[in-house]
């Protein structure tokens, strides 16, 4: 297929994403009720004196608000541009560009450069583990001042919930191996990343995050549906790069590229070849629940930083053997895949947990998943009624709210969060409420 064909799959592909019927509102009884049901229930002391910027990171498959192409539209707002419409609304926001594909770990190495500035640097022993290049692309950084008492707020939608937790984590805690790889090479160079003891993250917010994984992804075994998955992401990426490596942001794996072999071939090969299901370190093992509970053991929350979960819904169950099937509004693309996730009746081997928790789902990620990280390692998760630092405040379920629904205004379909007059509104509360969080001494 050439750029030309994918770029007109691609469109149509849009145009199925814009296909979305009813608008319906149905309050989650777990939000408050009342008039004011599904407003948040806000911090009323007055806003910090130094607001900390506020970083949106998106998910799998996403893009942030600097690429450069004819179709696509922002991640975060769809029609609306939500980023210009929080700066307008005196917010300091940015939407970070990392690997739509890529592992957490070379998100986060990724997100750690766009904040900061600088050469990407995915670590010596990360970097021999799997096989690519141990240095990425250049950012300017959007907030070179990053450090000690000059933090950031973290936002993550979907996979950047993950990519969010591992980047605080590394910065708190740092990286043994890595510490170690430079020291045995000599080369010195460690990356500041690594060292740990940083408290730069005053919070994160993950929105329909898989924290214990999805159940989507036992259905991504089929090489042509993962053809047109790239497919997709090659015509969003921006025709003006000759390489569709830079723009997706895995030029670090280019090593695996053969002598004079287009991008077209590449892909089919490393699809049709199973080479993305060889490697632990890309975004598919991520997010699968057994790469999701191995994210969950090796990250832990930290008692200086708030941690707040929103999950997302549009599914319920219509007969009695408890199968979930999508709520009028569910976006036409996610139907077959919410039926799929609300009626799977085994879970992968080794994962100790019962089908049917896992049958509400938002058609992309099962709903069970969002409250905070449950597989591997539990971690505190408790219903919000006042900001805490060191535990998962779970806000509660947007129902009904698709995926797609929670970060972007399709053409089409006009529904909002629960309680809200619109997505922008419900994300202004948001960064407000944010930036009425209590400070913690650093």
């Amino acid at each position: 297929m050439n750029y030309k064909g994918l770029l007109i799959f691609a469109s149509s592909i849009l145009l199925l994403l814009t296909a979305c019927a009813g608008t319906a509102y149905k309050l989650n009884p777990q939000l408050t009720e009342g008039p004011e049901a599904g407003k948040l229930p806000l911090n009323k002391t007055l806003r910090s004196p130094m607001n900390r910027p506020i970083i949106f990171v998106h998910g799998f498959m996403g893009f942030g608000s600097s690429s450069e192409t004819g179709i696509s539209f922002p991640y975060w707002g769809g029609t609306v541009d939500l980023e210009e419409r929080l700066r307008s609304s005196g917010f300091e926001v940015y939407t970070a560009e990392v690997g739509p594909v890529s592992s957490n770990w070379d998100r986060a190495c990724e997100l750690y450069a766009y904040i900061k500035g600088g050469v990407v640097d995915y670590g010596e022993a990360h970097s021999q583990k799997y096989g690519h290049a141990r240095y990425g692309e250049y950012y300017p950084g959007v907030y070179p001042e990053w450090g000690s008492h000059r933090s950031v707020h973290l936002v993550g939608h979907s996979m950047g919930g993950q990519t969010a937790r591992l980047l605080t984590e590394l910065l708190a805690q740092g990286d043994r191996e890595e510490i170690v790889a430079i020291e045995d090479s000599g080369s010195g160079g460690l990356s500041e990343l690594f060292l740990g003891g940083h408290s730069w993250v005053s919070s994160i917010t993950t929105i329909a995050t898989p924290h214990d994984g999805t159940t989507l992804t036992t259905r991504f075994r089929n090489s042509g549906l993962l053809e047109k998955i790239f497919a997709r992401l090659v015509a969003s990426s921006s025709l003006k790069k000759e390489d569709p490596l830079i723009e997706l942001h895995v030029q670090h794996w280019s090593t695996l590229k053969k002598p004079n072999e287009s991008f077209a071939g590449f892909v089919r090969r490393v699809i049709n070849e199973d080479l993305w299901r060889q490697t632990e370190d890309f975004s598919y093992y991520d997010l699968t629940l057994q790469g999701a509970q191995r994210l969950n053991e090796r990250t832990s929350t930290q008692r200086e930083v708030y941690y707040f979960s929103w999950a997302t819904s549009r599914t319920m169950s219509v007969d009695e053997g408890g199968y979930h099937v999508p709520m009028e509004g569910m976006s036409l693309l996610l139907h077959p895949l919410a039926r799929y996730m609300g009626s799977l009746r085994e879970l992968p081997g080794g994962i100790d947990s019962e089908p049917q928790l896992w049958w509400e789902n938002d058609g992309i990620v099962n709903t069970c998943s969002m409250d905070g990280p449950s597989l591997g390692r539990r971690a505190v998760i408790v219903q919000y009624s006042e900001p805490v630092t060191g535990q998962w405040n779970f806000m509660g379920t947007l129902k009904p709210l698709d995926h797609l629904q929670v970060s972007l205004v399709l053409p089409i379909s006009g529904d909002a969060p629960p309680g809200y007059d619109s997505l922008a509104g419900f994300y202004e509360e948001w960064c407000d409420f944010l930036y009425r969080l209590p400070a913690i001494d650093d």
